[in-house]
């Protein structure tokens, strides 16, 4: 249903790494060229150090199947929720 205009976006992408790399950097990036590392020296309002929750995509997916497990309480449920959608925030770019 979404596969024909997915790949139209697709084909639009342009990996940046190889611009950045020639053209730019940080000491504060410390030889990594993750976003995590790129974004605080470009953008210090994006960080993620104010997260509470989840800071990462993998500690994201673990949040989530802690979530839906079942085993915890609808109080910490809520709270994992809250940490997602603050992490969810904080990785969405604003175009």
């Amino acid at each position: 249903m979404f596969a024909s205009g997915l790949r139209l976006l697709a084909d639009r992408l342009v990996d940046l790494l190889p611009v950045a790399r020639a053209h730019y950097y940080h000491r504060d990036m410390r030889g990594s060229w993750s976003i995590k590392a790129v974004l605080p020296t470009l953008a210090p309002e994006m960080d993620y150090g104010h997260l509470t929750g989840a800071r990462s995509g993998e500690e994201a997916q673990d949040a989530y199947l802690e979530a839906i497990d079942g085993a915890i309480s609808p109080e910490q449920r809520e709270e994992v929720r809250r940490g997602l959608l603050d992490y969810a925030r904080s990785i969405r770019w604003r175009w």
